[in-house]
C-alpha cells in the first residue's frame, strides 16, 4: 500500500518494541536537543526539517506566502525578458517606496553620471 504522505527518518527498523504503557498525546517531547510543544508544526522538504513555534506558524506562514509570491513575479519578469539585474532595481524601489522613501536612482544612467534622488513624492505601495 502506497500513501501520499512523507516521512523522514534517520534509520529504519523493522523492530515495533515493547509496550510500555499506553502512551500520551499532546505533551512537550524532544527530538534531539529540540524541544516540540503540543501545536508547533513540524514542516520539511529534501533539503531539512524545521519546527515553527505555534505562537509563530500564522506570522510564518504569511511570510512564505509573501516570499512565495515575490519569486513566481520575479520568474514571471524573467520569462518576459527582463533580467536579474534590471528586476532587483525594481526590488530595491518597491522597498523603498513602501517603506515611505524617495528611491534612488541606479548609479550611472544620468547625463554627468551623477544623481540625487528621483524626484517627485514617494508613494506607498498598495
Amino acid at each position: 500500500m502506497r500513501s501520499s504522505t512523507r516521512c523522514a527518518a534517520r534509520i529504519v527498523t523493522p523492530t515495533a518494541g515493547e509496550p510500555k504503557g499506553f502512551g500520551e498525546i499532546n505533551v512537550p517531547i524532544k527530538i534531539g536537543n529540540v524541544p516540540i510543544l503540543p501545536g508547533d508544526w513540524i514542516v520539511g522538504d529534501e533539503s531539512g526539517v524545521v519546527r515553527i513555534p505555534k505562537a509563530r506558524a500564522v506570522e510564518i506562514a504569511n511570510r512564505a506566502m509573501d516570499v512565495l509570491e515575490k519569486e513566481n513575479r520575479l520568474r514571471g519578469e524573467i520569462r518576459a525578458g527582463g533580467t536579474l539585474a534590471k528586476i532587483t532595481e525594481l526590488i530595491k524601489w518597491e522597498k523603498a517606496i513602501s517603506e515611505g522613501k524617495e528611491p534612488e536612482l541606479p548609479k550611472g544612467n544620468g547625463s554627468n553620471g551623477s544623481h540625487s534622488k528621483k524626484p517627485g513624492k514617494a508613494r506607498k505601495a498598495r
